[in-house]
């Protein structure tokens, strides 16, 4: 009666669902492209709340997904996709750059094997600073002293000229 691949009797040579996927194959040809020129935005959080569509389908608010948006207006614009891509790159470019940046800045702290919370390494360049202060005050010091008794002499004579 049924395939026995079947589960709930439906999913045999009779099967009733939709046989057009709503574009998710060339979407998720886009969003490969996507990630292939921009792996670090895989890994950027979901921004804002999830958006609603017509018919209760749910998109994420992923800057992959805000990339997919705005290629696929410019390709129903009449934009081939390659257009489509760099048009819709230079739009969220700045979000694309910020994120680099991020994953610059993460990576680097998670190559050492022994990373540091942010408020030990900002301990450590607040040590340093001050040591370097400390370096250049024991530097300059001679200077100022010599400076301070060459300022108390000249003033010591002008007194003594004046009597």
């Amino acid at each position: 009666m049924f395939s026995p691949h079947a589960w709930g009797g439906n999913l045999g040579r009779r099967d009733l669902a939709q046989e057009y996927d709503g574009g998710l194959e060339s979407e998720m040809m886009m969003i490969r492209k996507f990630y292939k020129k921009y792996p670090e935005v895989r890994y950027m959080p979901l921004t804002g709340p999830l958006e609603h569509e017509y018919g209760g389908q749910m998109k994420f608010t992923h800057p992959a997904s805000h990339f997919i948006t705005k290629q696929k207006k410019y390709m129903r614009q009449g934009y081939t996709e390659q257009k489509a891509f760099e048009m819709a790159e230079a739009d969220l470019s700045g979000m694309i750059e910020k994120q680099r940046e991020e994953t610059r800045i993460l990576r680097g702290v998670a190559l050492d094997k022994d990373a540091l919370s942010y408020v030990d390494r900002f301990q450590m360049v607040a040590e340093m600073e001050s040591q370097l202060k400390v370096k250049r005050l024991e530097r300059d010091m001679p200077k100022f002293l010599r400076a301070q008794r060459n300022y108390i002499n000249d003033f010591e004579r002008e007194i003594n000229s004046i009597k």
